[in-house]
């Protein structure tokens, strides 16, 4: 269970998945042992179970995640930026470009 460094932390949330799975479908690990060894919650191994069971080993894949959207568009954050960046250029808070 070695994780490569230069793999996401979406692609190590995966492998995690599917060495907690692989422990307990292919080397027929108990629930309780292979969420002890892989510091998991049993509740959350039982999950990962259900997904596998339901979807195959494509169920483990993290799916999108909700949640509250962007409050601002990148073209919003990007101003903001080179106001801010501006700004502590010139030391002053008063700068034309960033006037609205």
């Amino acid at each position: 269970m070695l994780y490569n460094l230069r793999m996401s932390k979406i692609e190590m949330r995966n492998q995690r998945r599917r060495d907690v799975v692989e422990a307990i479908i292919n080397r027929n690990e108990p629930v309780h042992v292979a969420a002890r060894v892989f510091n998991v919650p049993q509740r959350t191994v039982f999950e990962w179970l259900s997904w596998f069971r339901a979807e195959g080993w494509h169920g483990l894949n993290e799916k999108k995640r909700s949640g509250r959207p962007r409050k601002l568009s990148g073209a919003q954050i990007k101003w903001v930026y080179d106001c801010i960046t501006l700004a502590i250029r010139s030391r002053s808070t008063s700068n034309s470009a960033c006037g609205r």
